[in-house]
């Protein structure tokens, strides 16, 4: 059991670092189109975190995301849609709940689908639609 919650909290630090670093570095987690348009990567560390950490993982990872992206919307607001970020309601709640749930949709999709490449597919694909309309 001890060998599992080692495995736990690396998992944690590891994803939690780059997280971190892909929202410090402009233009690698927080990707700016134009002052109307962007989009992140951040969330596949919190997908992945959840995948292999289960619920207690994502939704920290998740948490970390929510918060980092309030700082980076305080910080270095790159986009005329900035501002509304800086409300931890609009930035870190529907981080955290991807996170916290993705989990629950893994565990429904392995029951449903039998191939387990198509089951990756559609859990990535399926949170990242989530996390998406969430923050929309």
């Amino acid at each position: 059991m001890k060998n599992s919650r080692t495995k736990e909290i690396t998992l944690t630090a590891i994803l939690t670092a780059i997280v971190i670093v892909m929202a410090a570095v402009p233009n690698i987690g927080f990707i700016t189109v134009n002052p109307f348009v962007g989009f992140t990567i951040i969330h596949i560390p919190i997908l992945i975190g959840a995948y292999y950490g289960g619920r207690k993982v994502g939704g920290f990872l998740g948490l970390v995301f929510g918060v980092s992206s309030m700082i980076v919307a305080f910080t270095r607001p790159a986009s005329v849609f900035d501002p509304i970020f800086t409300n931890p309601i609009v930035s870190v709640l529907p981080r955290f709940l991807v996170g916290f749930f993705a989990y629950d949709v893994l565990q429904m999709l392995r029951k449903l689908v039998r191939n387990e490449y198509a089951q990756n597919a559609l859990f990535f694909g399926v949170m990242t639609a989530i996390h998406t309309l969430l923050v929309v």
